[in-house]
């Protein structure tokens, strides 16, 4: 089915809508994306201990974004091209 806007609240708190109980991976990645958001509500920066690091969005870093799933990792961003000239465009549509 893929994801859907506000797939992510499931994880974030707690709720049922899965269908049956939550796998041990989900499960993982929901007390993740807790913790991270917990953290960067209280902090501004989502790492914390036991979790995966989550580096800032820099271009001298390679654009790494996070990859949030039972094993979370950050990975160079894929899209980085499709997102500059989404930039460039609006951009000349405000001249």
């Amino acid at each position: 089915m893929g994801a859907y806007h506000g797939s992510e609240l499931q994880y974030l708190f707690k709720m049922t809508s899965l269908p049956g109980p939550k796998t041990p991976s989900q499960q993982t990645l929901s007390d993740q994306m807790i913790q991270y958001w917990s953290n960067f509500v209280k902090t501004g920066n989502p790492n914390g201990p036991g979790l995966p690091k989550w580096p800032r969005y820099e271009d001298g870093a390679g654009n790494p974004v996070m990859h949030l799933k039972a094993n979370a990792a950050a990975a160079p961003d894929a899209h980085r091209a499709r997102y500059e000239f989404l930039e460039t465009f609006a951009a000349a549509r405000k001249k």
